[in-house]
């Protein structure tokens, strides 16, 4: 994966990881939108990903 990548799978992964770290997993529709966006930008990045070249 080329930087881009991994910068924006390090985002998708703060993102599903932020409501516990920074304290808000109790508030149910913040939470899930970070979770469901942060899961949605790491199956886009991944998708995304260029086949290895031969």
């Amino acid at each position: 994966m080329k930087w881009h990548h991994w910068t924006i799978f390090g985002f998708g992964v703060w993102l599903m990881a932020s409501p516990w770290i920074l304290g808000f997993s109790k508030i149910n529709l913040a939470a899930w939108n970070n979770v469901i966006v942060g899961l949605l930008a790491i199956i886009l990045v991944l998708w995304n990903m260029e086949p290895p070249e031969e």
